[in-house]
């Protein structure tokens, strides 16, 4: 899916294959298309007004709500993130799935609010300024309740809340730390920090960009052993990992792909500076790639 129009108004589903466009949506009154999501076989799209749940074979509308999220995700059960109230601050706003309706709100607190993450049962964010000491939270994807806060040191990378823990860093001389999900209490922690990008996991690893963004580093996700990294460029974010590979974007228009056991390169691709890499089902790889004249470009590769 891209958002397409002169301003961002026009949601687009390609071929991924060919590239080709199979359909596109507008939102009534043509909203600009802010965020974007898809989950359960439902596509969801946040306007500045409304999120909107469609069908993803036929793009019919299966409900809409008043959430205009920002910044949102999508999990098993619910869609959460944070919601423009208007008034030039947000809400923490949790809806139902399959319904859209609401389950709780919270207010921003101290402000300052960057990054969240979802998952079945944590929505986790950060919150104060870069030039304070941010704080980690965390709030029960049910009640809206918050469970823990955790502070130590610069925290301002982006955190990933799994199911079973929260990963979260800050620059030289902030740790890489594990958290338990359910008491914030800490499980294990590095010697280096984590960059801006977001770390992802899986079931054995979770992957992170050091402070310096030089090295991937893939930790255990019991103990946080090295079990392998990644050197030798600018690395801007790393992608998650797909069919035991894991793939990884750098400043200056390389994309790689690494084994996701051994940490060895498969292959790398270059391209216009990438933003993110989505993998499809039948083996293809899209790039999405912006200029610094904000001109998009969508690149089709195959995985193998």
């Amino acid at each position: 899916m891209v958002t397409e129009g002169e301003f961002g108004d026009v949601l687009s589903g390609l071929n991924p294959a060919t590239g080709a466009r199979r359909w596109r949506w507008t939102a009534p009154d043509k909203p600009v298309i802010g965020a974007v999501a898809q989950g359960r076989n439902t596509l969801y799209a946040a306007t500045d007004t409304r999120l909107y749940a469609l069908k993803d074979t036929t793009r019919k509308r299966l409900w809409s709500a008043e959430a205009p999220f920002t910044l949102f995700n999508v999990v098993d059960t619910a869609v959460a993130g944070w919601a423009d109230d208007g008034a030039g601050s947000s809400n923490l706003m949790c809806l139902d799935r399959a319904t859209g309706h609401r389950r709780w709100i919270r207010g921003s607190g101290a402000g300052d609010i960057t990054w969240i993450s979802v998952s079945d049962t944590t929505v986790t964010f950060r919150e104060g300024a870069e030039t304070t000491t941010p704080n980690v939270c965390a709030i029960d994807m049910v009640t809206g309740k918050q469970r823990w806060q955790y502070a130590s040191g610069r925290l301002l990378g982006q955190p990933l809340a799994t199911n079973d823990a929260v990963y979260v860093g800050g620059q030289e001389g902030t740790p890489f730390y594990a958290l338990d999900a359910r008491t914030g209490q800490v499980r294990w922690k590095t010697a280096f920090g984590q960059s801006d990008a977001a770390p992802v996991a899986d079931h054995s690893a979770v992957y992170v960009i050091d402070a310096g963004g030089n090295t991937l580093h893939a930790l255990d996700v019991t103990d946080g052993h090295e079990r392998w990294r990644f050197d030798g460029g600018t690395f801007q974010g790393v992608c998650g990992r797909f069919d035991g590979v894991v793939y990884l974007t750098g400043y200056y228009g390389m994309t790689y792909a690494l084994h996701a056991e051994t940490g060895r390169l498969l292959w790398s691709y270059h391209a216009t500076k990438p933003q993110q890499v989505i993998t499809t089902g039948d083996g293809t790889l899209i790039l999405t790639c912006s200029t610094a004249i904000g001109k998009n470009t969508l690149y089709g590769l195959r995985a193998t």
